[in-house]
């Protein structure tokens, strides 16, 4: 078992967590702020079995801003 820690932009963050809902992994989400330039973020924590750690990323990768 991992722990998936994944910080994405604001923007990004509806669009991330409910591709995570859609196949079924569920998510802690919490508000955070940068340090540098003091933005908005979310912190998902994702709690999944070590073979399903891929699949997890590219949800993430691929519901981010480009």
């Amino acid at each position: 078992m991992k722990m998936v820690i994944a910080v994405v932009s604001n923007d990004d963050a509806n669009r991330v967590q409910k591709g995570l809902v859609k196949d079924r992994f569920f998510a802690t989400r919490l508000s955070t702020k940068g340090g540098f330039l003091r933005e908005g973020n979310a912190t998902f924590l994702i709690g999944v079995n070590d073979e399903k750690v891929p699949q997890v990323l590219d949800i993430i990768e691929s519901n981010k801003a480009k």
